[in-house]
């Protein structure tokens, strides 16, 4: 597929193509947003629906059969430099249902997250400019007060995921290994 350059000639990638050894050097800029694994694992679905018309069940099977390469501590850090310096964090993510929404057809969660303590609420806004995808991320740091008030309001939780993250990084990389308790399951990113 080839996409006309447009005037402004600011061009985003998104996705793994961004990685791809043959556009990297036609790049002024990267940058890279995660959202943490299991909100790319909800973008990956929502993304393969709309994309494939498949069912989320078959994708995060697809996903499950294709992703159980787990890399050791050791093998992290025979990629970063000896000057990498290694931290250990601990979040939990809370997914609030929008009072009257529908759980199985629900697209519009709220995102809380608590890390030592702090709550931030998370927004994303997914807009489509053919063949663009953007995808801006807004996070505001809230009282535990707001998630009380949103629950009385008729917000209800329909997940909290405990994420441990391991994050080596140095001047040129950063490997993150997530474990999701929930799942039972790590990944890299």
């Amino acid at each position: 597929m080839t996409v006309e350059v447009p005037s402004s000639r600011i061009v985003i990638i998104e996705g793994i193509y961004a990685l791809s050894e043959r556009l990297r050097p036609l790049l002024d800029l990267r940058v890279s947003v995660t959202g943490g694994v299991h909100f790319d694992l909800v973008k990956r679905v929502l993304w393969d629906i709309q994309r494939a018309d498949q069912e989320p069940e078959e994708i995060i099977h697809q996903i499950s059969e294709t992703s159980t390469r787990v890399l050791s501590v050791d093998q992290i850090k025979a990629v970063v430099s000896e000057e990498c310096t290694e931290s250990t964090e601990e979040t939990y993510d809370i997914y609030l249902l929008p009072p009257g929404e529908d759980p199985e057809a629900c697209q519009s969660y709220l995102r809380m997250r608590n890390r030592d303590g702090k709550y931030n609420l998370m927004f994303e806004e997914w807009v489509t400019d053919s063949p663009f995808i953007i995808s801006p991320r807004i996070t505001f740091e809230v009282s535990v007060r707001l998630l009380g008030g949103l629950m009385a309001l008729g917000y209800t939780i329909a997940a909290i995921l405990k994420r441990t993250s391991h994050c080596f990084f140095d001047d040129k990389a950063c490997i993150k290994t997530d474990w999701l308790e929930q799942l039972n399951r790590r990944y890299v990113q």
